[in-house]
């Protein structure tokens, strides 16, 4: 955020950072703007969701257990080698700017 200067960051998880919060994570301004949103437009918070929903579906997190998460991982990155997704090997996630879609898959300690 900061090397690109944005405004705004989140993620699917209700993490939200703002610039102007100095970058830090807030669920406090997300539901100070929600709620003036729904005065402003007299909508109820589900409808308000149901319209992003629609405009923006997600799948949401799924999470898989593997036998062998390197033999995996490296899988995933053969079955995505030259297309044009980007993959980072450090994180583990790959994401395709001409689709949007994004996969994140990375090894995780055994619950």
């Amino acid at each position: 955020m900061r090397e690109a200067d944005a405004i705004y960051g989140g993620e699917m998880s209700a993490h939200h950072y703002f610039r102007d919060f100095s970058y830090c994570d807030s669920g406090m301004i997300p539901w100070l703007l929600v709620t003036q949103i729904m005065s402003d437009t007299g909508k109820t918070l589900s409808e308000l969701v149901g319209e992003r929903m629609r405009l923006y579906p997600a799948s949401g997190e799924i999470n898989r257990r593997v036998p062998d998460a390197q033999a995996t991982l490296a899988a995933v990155s053969a079955r995505y080698a030259g297309r044009r997704v980007a993959w980072t090997t450090r994180t583990g996630s790959a994401s395709s700017s001409r689709t949007g879609a994004s996969i994140c898959a990375r090894p995780t300690p055994s619950r």
